[in-house]
């Protein structure tokens, strides 16, 4: 993931082509985007830590926000995003106040909990925020707010926060090790509304951003030297047909 952004995060050209390519033409007036500010790897506080979050400015004056949650397969084992809607409902039937609940769908749910809530309270620098969630129990809060999410005080997070604020709408994209072809609304993974994943995630696989990026290498020296990083990364965490990231032998190579 960090491959990914560093090659393509200060041109605005690039940000527009990666996200049109993959998920978002139909959905996005690129027309009027005027940039992109970047937040990789920030924490949320109770909604968790983000992989990568895009706020998108337009040229008047408004913003929305990209949240991009990846995965990637470990070397011994495989990934299958069917297998994340089972650890989705494992995890929320336990109400642990533990998150070992790094799944893809949970870490979605809460990113879109924030959202939909974002302006629900006012407090002063937004530091009371808190969302009740029936499916958490944080045992070290006093009694009465066990099943409250809270944004905290860290100046850091607030500062996301208010971006997230100040946006009307929120995209979902996932980058999945799993055999999909580019990007995919899979509407086999309809949940429930109150467990409040978000509608028409995009899906994109990483098999489909290594082979765009390769195809792109092929037009032009620059265009070998911009993406060199990408392809290099999924190479250098491969051995045969072995992966740290998505199996090839999985689409077809």
């Amino acid at each position: 993931m960090n491959a990914l952004i560093f090659s393509i995060w200060k041109d605005k050209e690039k940000v527009t082509e990666f996200l049109r390519e993959f998920g978002l033409k139909e959905k996005m007036n690129f027309e009027d985007v005027v940039g992109y500010h970047f937040y990789p790897e920030y924490s949320l506080s109770d909604f968790g830590d983000t992989d990568l979050v895009i706020i998108v400015n337009y040229n008047d004056g408004a913003k929305d926000a990209i949240f991009i949650e990846a995965k990637v397969k470990t070397f011994d084992s495989s990934w299958k995003i069917k297998n994340e809607k089972k650890k989705f409902r494992k995890a929320i039937s336990k109400n642990a106040s533990k998150e070992s609940k790094s799944d893809l769908f949970y870490q979605l749910r809460l990113k879109n909990m924030l959202f939909k809530n974002k302006n629900r309270q006012e407090s002063e620098q937004n530091k009371n925020f808190a969302v009740e969630d029936k499916y958490y129990s944080n045992g070290r809060r006093r009694k009465g707010e066990e099943r409250l999410r809270k944004i905290g005080k860290n100046g850091i997070v607030l500062k996301l926060f208010e971006e997230l604020k100040k946006c009307t709408n929120a995209y979902f994209l996932s980058i999945v090790p799993d055999n999909i072809d580019k990007a995919q609304n899979l509407d086999i993974f309809q949940f429930d509304e109150e467990h409040e994943v978000p509608e028409n995630i995009v899906f994109i696989s990483w098999g489909a951003i290594e082979d765009y990026y390769k195809e792109k290498q092929t037009k032009s020296e620059q265009m070998q030297k911009d993406y060199a990083l990408i392809i290099d990364t999924f190479e250098n965490n491969r051995v045969g047909n072995k992966s740290q990231i998505y199996e090839r032998e999985e689409r077809g190579k």
